[in-house]
């Protein structure tokens, strides 16, 4: 069985390691044209040029040629976009744009999560030369620096709040072109990952930033998720954030992997790859976990909410696609007692940039559960399945603990041609009433195997 873990760091810990926050108030007078270019080229910030307290992407393997930039970033409020960061050129670090006659006191700041600091030799758990994660915050001038709070009562220009639509292209180059999972601190709408080894790639992501709690005393930062004793936070701060993967701790089909949370102070996601069909037919299980205390800062109870793609690319990997996906055969279950809430809804690439299944897991109670994401490899009864749908050959084999070793064909024989019938390699429901078929499993070598099964085809 193959496992990985990955570990998703909110901006509170991107802060701590390198993007300190400045005060809160307003920027007395708008920024130059090249504030931003120049904070994130040099030291003052830790994110460039390394010192003996910072790291900088000047001492990695990709180094600063080939660190990640901004191509684009805006921000809309009530239809209307304001162009933050146009980098026509796909310059390093490009100037910000002007905006209502002031230049735009925002910018897009780009870190090397986990990388060294001068002096310091690289070692797993300590620094890494090539920085295992990219943190990308957007924060505003303030004057004598910059803050990440966009919490109400702030200004910036242009205004963002937590109905801001905010659109940001990130590039890559093929020194740094490994990307496996995203995180991002609000509701994503619109992604888009052309990163692959070796050559050059982009993200483009359109989200609306929410809120998480801050506290001023840790306990909540384990990973992956496992606890989180405070029991209320200390304030509640909206921030407009993205962190992305760059190791390779997931299986490769897993790339262009997203998910993003509300009201959660951190997240975290492993994957259970199943048996590949060889072990007993256990089926791969994806678990997110959120973190945050019971109550917010006003003492009322919080309610959180994740939100998670499946690409179609990965619903291959649960045995099922985009056609032949049924929510009843996907189940979601939450780890500890508490209250949860899921919806799916289908993303296209017209719409969405991509297309995939977009998981909602809202009304969530704290303060640390984990909601594991797979196939129903266990039956109550006979499977179910909704008239219209279809449950793939695979999925359907998993479920019934009919083992399909690597290299074997599956196929299936429907005897109740009314109730349903076989399309391509799944069996789609056509009219209440259950539906009846043989399961074959041929290896390459040996004998097959035959299976019947019995399912129930419901009402929509």
């Amino acid at each position: 069985m193959r496992q990985s873990m990955l570990k998703l760091f909110t901006v509170a810990a991107i802060t701590a390691i390198g993007l300190s926050s400045a005060a809160a108030a307003p920027a007395a007078t708008p920024p130059s044209a090249s504030t931003g270019a120049t904070e994130q080229a040099t030291s003052s910030r830790g994110l460039d040029t390394a010192s003996s307290n910072n790291w900088g992407w000047d001492n990695t393997t990709p180094g600063l040629a080939g660190r990640p930039y901004i191509k684009y970033l805006s921000v809309t409020n009530g239809g209307v976009e304001s162009v933050v960061i146009n980098n026509t050129g796909n310059v390093q670090s490009p100037n910000a744009e002007t905006i209502g006659g002031n230049v735009s006191d925002l910018y897009a700041f780009i870190t090397p999560t986990n990388g060294c600091s001068l002096g310091q030799s690289p070692s797993s758990g300590a620094c890494y030369a090539t920085p295992n994660r990219t943190g990308i915050s957007i924060m505003r001038y303030t004057g004598p620096g910059w803050s990440e709070n966009f919490t109400s009562g702030t200004s910036a220009n242009p205004v963002v709040n937590n109905s801001s639509l905010i659109t940001i292209r990130v590039g890559f180059h093929a020194a740094y072109s490994t990307s496996s999972w995203s995180w991002v601190n609000g509701i994503p709408s619109s992604w888009v990952n052309t990163v692959r080894a070796g050559s050059d790639g982009e993200v483009a992501l359109k989200f609306t930033p929410q809120a998480s709690p801050r506290m001023f005393q840790g306990g909540c930062s384990q990973i992956p998720v496992s606890s989180c004793p405070i029991d209320r936070a200390d304030e509640e701060v909206l921030e407009a954030a993205l962190l992305l993967s760059m190791d390779n701790t997931l299986d490769s089909a897993m790339n262009g992997l997203l998910f993003g949370t509300k009201n959660a102070f951190i997240g975290s996601l492993e994957f259970n790859g199943g048996d590949g069909g060889g072990g007993g037919g256990s089926s791969p299980t994806l678990s997110y976990g959120v973190a945050a205390p019971h109550l917010n800062a006003d003492g009322s109870d919080r309610s959180g909410t994740l939100y998670a793609l499946l690409p179609s690319s990965v619903l291959t990997l649960f045995g099922t696609s985009l056609s032949g996906f049924d929510e009843a055969l996907f189940p979601v279950a939450r780890s500890i007692p508490g209250s949860f809430t899921t919806s799916w809804t289908r993303w296209t690439a017209a719409a969405n940039g991509s297309d995939g299944q977009f998981l909602t897991v809202s009304n969530i109670s704290f303060s640390a559960p984990k909601f594991s994401v797979g196939t129903k490899s266990k039956t109550s009864g006979k499977p179910t399945l909704k008239v219209g749908k279809s449950g793939a050959l695979k999925l359907l084999a998993a479920a019934f603990k009919l083992t399909v070793p690597k290299g074997a064909s599956l196929s299936a024989k429907v005897s109740t041609p009314k109730v349903c019938k076989l399309v391509g390699a799944a069996i789609k429901g056509l009219k209440v009433g259950t539906c009846r078929a043989v399961l074959t499993v041929k290896p390459k070598s040996g004998k097959k195997r035959m299976k019947a099964i019995s399912i129930v085809v419901a009402k929509k």
